[in-house]
């Protein structure tokens, strides 16, 4: 390949059509060559280069093996989209239509339909793993044309001085990566169970240094680590999830900032400036990331360190100021981390200055000022505590806006009550948040975790988070807590609260919901269970904490199409008026009903995930005349049913 890098390149480059030019004389007459495409170019080159090789495999459409495994085809110096083989492909006369797939670079230790590769620091354009398939080709076809797509993750940095020029013989890496990884031929995915212990280095060409990596949904303590003229910054992109395909771009700026102290001394300071812009790459996709500004203070650094945001959605207007302050009972050291996630409208206009200053209480000592570039339209800017220890008052030249102000620090903030807290009770479920979200792939979204309802959350209580659209492989994390697989279809998963997740509620008041494979609609907190309960012989009745379970399956009501429940007799004796049986359902659709025991029809309008009945009189004596109740409905599946009842009954 050749080793040139080309930047912001456009569909006028796509590589030339079909070669009809049938010289070469290395194919026999019945073997098959290739034309190969690449939309507009190659990740690390301009063109394939002669002596590039790829594996091919075909197999017949009747059958599910391969006739071909990874069959080396190469391109010559006479025609480089051509790929030809010294034992080419042949038709055996017994088909009438098969696939092809192949995979760049050919990988001679590959017997079988899994590709396996491991990323390594030698050569960018070997990383550069490509997958191409050609489906339902007519037999007897000897020239068969192969779309080559990127399967991995491009990251670029565009490294730039103030003056705009390029800065070379900087050294760059990424920590934390899996660098051993799997394609399947027959689709063209890409897998790993590699651990996150790898350092890839970014390979440099005039001021842009580029690594490609095996996409992931982020990791915990990653780094793009920069080192240049003699300062080392350590940039987080641990939130970051590299999809596959994609192309993050982040041009990066050193400039000049300055700090000045009390006594009107001022001493020179580097910052760099990490935004994600879009250059289109041939068929990479561009994914917009925010970047960063970020100081070159000594040992500036998040690790091991807790978020608490401190304010958000705050509107700074020229001529104003806003007041940021620690959490009442936070008090910050001059190593931990603040974070400003701004954004502005006027990027493309002008350069701003955003100024950082001691609040109002306390006047006459130092302030920083930060130069946020044209074109930079949100970012965030991180540094170090320093002498804002209280907090600090932010300024700017241009009109923007706070998106959110942050720190990191090793301690953590937490609420101390002079009386005692209330906990909600089992039948008044508090609601923490409703909506619509659906995971995906890891897709998550913040929720914002009021302090009225943090004040009433303590240890023993339960975090309910109701759910549709479950599929195999569900899993659900809150605030950073353990992940939990959500195996089962009740509509609904809990999460106990520990003192951890209340430490890391209170650090963060828009905590991160995350997972896969579910759609969550409704997160509600239920109080622990009141012991010592007195028992005068009566029946007792469940506490809401442990909801009595009357039954449990899979039924498609589909348009009334119902079922018999039993209803044990140690269950109707703790059902009273004033409980309440609660249906958990899937697969909703328009025009959902519910009936129980012959009462009154529930229209199912929402997503909740469940559906709750009132226990009546009438509905008590439905139950007690049929140990059997008929379940009926429409358009939902029901899979469990429990009882509630409040905890004086």
């Amino acid at each position: 390949m050749k080793k040139t890098l080309l930047v912001g390149l456009t569909l006028g480059l796509l590589l030339s059509g079909c070669d009809k030019d049938d010289s070469l004389n290395n194919i026999d007459g019945g073997g098959v060559r290739f034309t190969t495409y690449m939309v507009e170019s190659r990740a690390t080159d301009t063109a394939w280069e002669a002596g590039d090789e790829i594996g091919v495999y075909m197999q017949t459409n009747a059958a599910s093996g391969y006739q071909n495994i990874n069959v080396k085809y190469a391109n010559t110096e006479g025609n480089v989209n051509s790929f030809v083989s010294e034992n080419p492909i042949t038709y055996s006369g017994n088909e009438n239509t098969v696939s092809f797939m192949a995979v760049y670079p050919y990988n001679e230790t590959v017997t079988d339909g899994n590709y396996t590769f491991t990323l390594g620091n030698e050569s960018l354009s070997k990383n550069d793993i490509m997958y191409a398939s050609a489906p339902s080709i007519t037999a007897g076809t000897t020239n068969v044309t192969l779309n080559f797509q990127h399967k991995l993750t491009k990251i670029a940095l565009q490294i730039n001085d103030a003056d705009g020029n390029a800065v070379t013989g900087a050294t760059v890496s990424i920590d934390k990566q899996r660098v051993n990884g799997v394609v399947d031929v027959a689709t063209g995915t890409v897998s790993t169970t590699d651990e996150y212990n790898s350092t890839l280095n970014f390979a440099e060409s005039n001021g842009t240094y580029e690594v490609i990596v095996i996409p992931d949904e982020g990791c915990k303590g990653r780094s793009i680590v920069i080192t240049s003229g003699g300062k080392t910054y350590r940039c987080p992109v641990e939130n970051i999830s590299f999809g596959g395909s994609k192309k993050y771009t982040f041009p990066v700026s050193l400039q000049s900032s300055s700090t000045s102290s009390p006594g009107g001394s001022t001493e020179g300071e580097t910052i760099i400036k990490l935004d994600a812009s879009s250059f289109s790459i041939d068929n990479w996709t561009d994914e917009k990331t925010t970047g960063w500004i970020i100081s070159s203070e000594a040992e500036i650094s998040t690790e091991n360190k807790t978020r608490t945001e401190l304010a958000k959605n705050q509107s700074l207007t020229v001529g104003s100021s806003v007041e940021i302050a620690p959490q009442n009972d936070m008090t910050l050291a001059a190593t931990d981390v603040y974070c400003i996630e701004y954004s502005r409208t006027d990027a493309d206009v002008t350069a701003a200055t955003l100024i950082v200053s001691q609040p109002a209480t306390r006047s006459g000592a130092a302030q920083k000022t930060y130069t946020l570039p044209a074109g930079l339209a949100n970012g965030q800017l991180v540094f170090a505590v320093g002498d804002f220890t209280n907090g600090f008052s932010v300024s700017s030249t241009v009109a923007l806006t706070l998106d959110a102000v942050s720190v990191y620090s090793e301690e953590s903030s937490g609420s101390e009550d002079s009386g005692e807290t209330e906990t909600p009770s089992q039948t008044e479920e508090i609601e923490v948040w409703t909506g619509s979200h659906n995971l995906g792939s890891w897709n998550g979204t913040s929720i914002e975790y009021k302090s009225e309802i943090l004040a009433k959350t303590t240890e023993g209580c339960t975090l309910r988070f109701y759910y549709t659209d479950k599929t195999d492989g569900a899993q659900l994390q809150f605030a950073g807590s353990t992940t939990i697989d959500v195996t089962d279809d009740a509509g609904y998963v809990d999460m106990e609260v520990t003192a951890e997740l209340i430490t890391a509620l209170t650090e963060n008041s828009w905590p991160y919901l995350n997972g896969q494979n579910m759609t969550v609609t409704r997160i509600v907190l239920i109080g622990k269970s009141e012991s010592g309960s007195e028992d005068s012989g009566e029946t007792e009745t469940p506490s809401q904490t442990e909801e009595i379970e009357v039954w449990t399956g899979s039924h498609n009501l589909e348009s009334w199409n119902g079922t018999s429940i039993e209803y044990k007799p140690e269950i109707l004796a703790k059902t009273t008026e004033g409980c309440t049986l609660r249906f958990y359902y899937t697969d909703k659709t328009d025009g959902a009903q519910l009936q129980f025991a012959g009462t009154a029809t529930i229209d199912v309008t929402d997503d909740a995930g469940y559906v709750d009945m009132e226990v009546t009189a009438e509905l008590v004596a439905a139950l007690t005349e049929n140990s059997w109740p008929y379940l009926n409905g429409q358009n939902m599946t029901v899979t469990k049913i429990v009882l509630i009842c409040p905890a004086e009954n």
